[in-house]
């Protein structure tokens, strides 16, 4: 007969080897995705070719390490992440710019992005704040390590923050990059543009559909019948907050509101909503605005990889309307925002 004190020894003996194992594919986890580091985080870029990684916290890290090395900044959604810095240096002789810009970048981030850079000493004389007019109306799908922000930023504890990107969402995202049949997107961080060379692959092949097609399929969600009352209010304090800070440290700052596709103000929008958010982001902005939003000369499907996303081909013709009058002196004659 197996005594008490037995049992129990093989209990502990049991419950000792659980918990070994459990800590051990804790630590085996934490070890695969701080190497692999799929969000980009730790500096490791080999693997940071997805739109999961994590931009936000890289390119804040870039401006830690260059405080006071970048004359202005390029703040705003993916729409201004492809826009390569170099298009508006080449209007703006002897400044250097950088693009600190993210997918599904919000108006709340900008302003938190702002305050947080000032905290921390970054500091710049130009801005291009990039207006994205969905952002007014309805608020992007969130979620994932990508949309995690710098403790800098955030005022979390280093530590917690970098703990969020060595658990079991890291391990998915390392899934995902084995099976992943090659590069969705190429950052930069040394600019912090990015590029999508899949998409470009599928315009120089031919084998990519034209925008007005795409609108039908999923690229653009559909808005409810109801949008006129989906209408971000707080977004439009949140801008003005931005303008405000601009205005009291004498940055130079202007509000870009992005071309649109003639197809995405369709699908987006019901008729006169459009107008109506860029009167009140006019209104904040005053002077400052650049609204880019139905120029005639952004229509060329051959222009756009989707019905939210101009591609880079775009970026001199859009510096050359945020700073028109540089645009005489080096283009004389030139419209400033006109052709490509």
């Amino acid at each position: 007969m197996v005594s008490a004190s037995t049992v129990s020894s093989r209990y502990k003996l049991f419950n000792i080897g659980i918990v070994f194992v459990l800590f051990s594919f804790i630590v085996a986890m934490a070890a695969v995705n701080y190497f692999l580091d799929p969000y980009g985080v730790f500096s490791n870029d080999r693997y940071c070719r997805q739109s999961f990684c994590n931009s936000r916290i890289r390119s804040v890290q870039h401006l830690l390490n260059h405080k006071r090395d970048y004359d202005g900044l390029l703040i705003g959604s993916s729409r201004m992440g492809l826009f390569p810095v170099s298009a508006i240096e080449a209007v703006r002789p002897g400044k250097r710019y950088y693009n600190l810009s993210a997918f599904s970048m919000t108006t709340k981030e900008i302003a938190d992005l702002v305050a947080g850079l000032d905290r921390a000493g970054v500091r710049y004389h130009e801005a291009i704040i990039g207006i994205d007019l969905y952002n007014y109306i309805s608020p992007p799908t969130r979620g994932g390590g990508e949309y995690i922000h710098h403790p800098a930023i955030t005022g979390d504890w280093p530590v917690h923050t970098w703990l969020k990107f060595l658990g079991i969402q890291s391990a998915y995202q390392v899934f995902s990059i084995m099976i992943s049949d090659g590069d969705d997107v190429v950052f930069d961080f040394n600019t912090g543009s990015f590029q999508l060379p899949r998409k470009e692959k599928a315009l120089a092949t031919g084998t990519a559909e034209p925008p007005k097609v795409r609108l039908k399929g999923k690229d653009l969600p559909a808005l409810p019948a109801e949008s006129v009352e989906k209408v971000r209010w707080e977004n439009f304090a949140l801008l003005k907050t931005i303008m405000s800070f601009m205005d009291k440290r004498g940055i130079d700052s202007r509000c870009l509101i992005y071309p649109h596709h003639p197809n995405s103000e369709i699908s987006l929008f019901k008729a006169g909503e459009m107008d109506q958010v860029i009167s009140q982001i006019a209104t904040i902005c005053g002077d400052k605005t650049v609204d880019l939003s139905r120029s005639s000369w952004v229509a060329e499907d051959s222009l756009w990889y989707d019905p939210v996303h101009y591609r880079p081909l775009l970026a001199p013709a859009i510096a050359r309307a945020v700073f028109p009058t540089e645009t005489t002196t080096l283009a004389s004659g030139q419209h400033s925002g006109g052709g490509i």
